[in-house]
């Protein structure tokens, strides 16, 4: 946001972001102050939301799936080929040795026959060839080879693989991308910037019936929709081995992929959202929930899933707030009982994360046995990092302290939708939240709006006061963010226990600090510092935030004004990201203005393995790598790729990011995916068909 309107927005209220105010412009009459409010957010939404909406009608879709068999290496059994298998679905996968049948889940021995010749095609009466890597034309017994390279020709004189499109055009697979021959005569080139092709080093090509193109690469395969739209398939979760020896399309747009290690069969799967919920709450259940936390999950053996282990982690109360939001948004927009039976389970482990610690108020990272055992599945350092305390009211259980801001707005978040969504209509459960959430309230308020740790010092980050972020310079940054962050734990203490206290300190922290016009940068940090205003991890904490901050009503409707253009500034620089994450949230209130549509792709396109499989997209000749890397120094993106071309994460990671990921030995639990799909349904953003 320009510096011009930050400093209107100060002079219009009255206040400065370095000292208290004592103008009570909350309550005082300024002449135009709601239509000038008003024009602000209106005319910001209007040119950085040019798009988007809400409902969004959402069909059953194709979804990729595979099965990778890897090849054995014994004798001549070195993989060179595939060719369509005749008259029966699947492929021949050629060797030095003979042929072997493929029908999409196992290998049968077919013959002993030797592997064919490099294909030949026939296009425009004239029989194109490869001989040693070159383009030749077999005319009247002779080999005449192809010399028309350049703007004119072929994009490079190293040629792999031939193919006619369905459109009649002759498709050359080159070491420098892809050269196409209209029928007409003229070449053209199919490459990362002319056409959009991800990697330009191509060894093979393959069209299907209704003109999808598959490409094989020295890195990963590439497809291209009919309507021009690619998807890109590389690393273990699609193969195993990077180069790609051949490719050959089926018919309905599905592919078979060989490398000198595995022939995978990618094909896709006719769904719905509905039964992608299912699935992810499947995986959640079988292997995610640690004494009623849920949170991702390791495997000893990646290829194994019976060999998962659980431990815990800095954030399990954020993790575990996430799914139980998902849950009580399931159980309002459907009233399943089972769904309400798992909200309460892991309600329990939140209200348990505050009683264990024995001090009032004051929530736990994540809590432990003080004692396991050994190759089951859960598995604990007991040397690790990390603040840990036995438990003086649950004996036999250790506590971890110096609890982070992400965990309290994951507390707050899932204390409000539990409360409205699943407690409402029981007195004792609802008495339960009232009764947790004014306990922590107090503790903040009581402890000069910090979470005060057993040594009586501020935990590390749920750092809210006015006199510690106005007056100590390490925490300049985080006036906004922190600011944001309060107001949106009391408004919630407000609407689920009423008291006069919380509502006194909210009103307080307005009126005397200014903390609702510094909520509206939110999303801002020190100028002229890396990374200024970058952090995934406080745009996750937020959209939490938001979610109550916008849905609650306040006595003064000037708040709401100032709540809606904080989340509009905020909104903006995520537009490209396509987050459900972020999006929905925000179209709760701005159904008009939020990108619906681009949430649901990105839920259409997440991936139904959840594994940290190792992912690059640095190399891509259709991506730009921005010169400054990451707050965490790794390679960046000038924009976002879809989230079935990355690691499908947590919403705390940076979706910028060129490469990530691991080994595949560590599973997340689906929550990230099943909270914005269920808030999405509660609140109609979209209809299913």
């Amino acid at each position: 946001m320009p510096c011009c309107f930050y400093n209107c927005c100060c002079l219009l209220f009255g206040l400065a972001f370095s000292e208290p105010s004592f103008l009570d412009w909350h309550t005082g009459n300024f002449p135009g102050r709601d239509h000038l409010m008003w024009e602000v957010v209106s005319e910001d939404l209007s040119t950085s939301f040019p798009r988007g909406g809400a409902p969004v009608k959402v069909k059953p879709f194709l979804q990729d799936d595979r099965f990778i068999l890897p090849l054995p290496h014994e004798g001549t059994q070195r993989p060179l080929r595939l060719t369509k298998a005749a008259g029966k679905p699947g492929v021949m996968v050629e060797t030095e040795g003979g042929q072997l049948y493929f029908d999409g889940h196992a290998l049968a021995p077919a013959s002993a026959e030797k592997a064919a010749e490099q294909k030949q095609v026939t296009f425009n009466g004239t029989t194109f060839a490869i001989r040693k890597n070159r383009l030749v034309r077999l005319e009247a017994g002779k080999t005449n080879p192809v010399l028309d390279f350049g703007r004119d020709g072929l994009p490079d004189d190293d040629v792999r693989d031939l193919a006619i499109s369905p459109g009649g055009a002759l498709f050359v697979a080159t070491a420098s991308g892809i050269g196409i021959l209209s029928k007409e005569g003229k070449w053209s080139h199919l490459t990362g910037k002319a056409g959009g092709l991800p990697v330009e080093d191509v060894t093979c090509l393959s069209f299907a019936d209704d003109g999808t193109l598959w490409v094989g690469t020295k890195v990963g395969a590439a497809r291209r929709h009919p309507n021009g739209e690619w998807n890109y398939r590389m690393g273990p979760r699609w193969m195993i081995g990077d180069e790609v020896l051949d490719i050959v399309a089926e018919p309905d747009g599905a592919a078979y992929i060989l490398t000198a290690d595995s022939v995978t069969h990618l094909f896709t799967r006719r769904m719905t959202l509905r039964e992608k919920a299912k699935h992810y709450d499947a995986i959640a259940q079988a292997r995610h929930v640690r004494h009623g936390a849920v949170t991702s999950c390791n495997l000893r053996d990646p290829n194994n899933f019976d060999s998962w282990y659980m431990t815990d982690s800095d954030n399990d109360g954020l993790w575990t707030a996430i799914y139980l939001g998902a849950k009580c948004f399931e159980y309002a927009a459907t009233k399943d009982p089972e769904a309400k039976k798992l909200a309460k389970r892991h309600f329990d482990f939140m209200h348990r994360l505050e009683h264990i610690t024995g001090v009032s108020g004051f929530v736990a990272r994540s809590l432990r046995p003080s004692k396991y055992q050994a190759g089951g599945h859960e598995e604990y350092n007991y040397h690790g990092d990390g603040e840990w305390h036995e438990s003086k009211v649950e004996p036999g259980w250790q506590w971890k302290a110096d609890t982070s801001s992400d965990e309290l707005s994951g507390h707050f978040f899932s204390w409000g939708v539990y409360y409205d969504y699943v407690a409402k209509g029981d007195p004792a459960e609802e008495k339960r939240v009232q009764e947790l959430v004014r306990r922590v309230a107090n503790h903040l308020i009581d402890h000069d709006f910090t979470l005060t740790d057993l040594d009586g010092k501020p935990t590390r980050w749920a750092v809210y006061s006015p006199r510690m972020l106005h007056g100590d310079l390490a925490w300049s940054d985080q006036v906004g963010f922190n600011a944001l962050g309060i107001l949106a734990h009391l408004k919630v203490a407000i609407h689920i226990c009423g008291d006069q206290k919380i509502k006194d300190a909210y009103k307080m922290l307005i009126d005397k600090w200014g903390y609702n016009v510094k909520a509206m940068f939110a999303k801002e940090m020190l100028p002229n510092t890396p990374f200024a205003g970058i952090n995934h991890s406080d745009d996750e904490m937020a959209w939490l935030e938001y979610y109550h901050l916008l849905l609650y009503p306040d006595e003064d409707e000037h708040l709401h004004f100032q709540y809606r253009y904080s989340a509009a500034r905020s909104m903006r620089p995520e537009i490209p990201e396509r987050s459900p994450f972020f999006n929905f949230p925000y179209a709760v209130t701005e159904p008009q203005w939020a990108h619906v549509a681009d949430g649901v792709d990105t839920l259409e396109r997440w991936p139904l393995d959840l594994r940290n499989f190792a992912v690059r997209n640095s190399h891509r000749a259709d991506v730009v790598v921005d010169p400054r890397p990451s707050r965490h120094h790794q390679k960046l993106l000038i924009a976002p790729l879809p989230i079935d071309e990355r690691v499908p994460e947590k919403w705390n990671l940076d979706p910028y990011e060129a490469n990530g990921g691991g080994n595949g030995a560590n599973e997340e639990c689906g929550a990230e995916w099943l909270l914005p799909y269920w808030m999405a349904v509660y609140h109609k953003l979209i209809i299913e068909e």
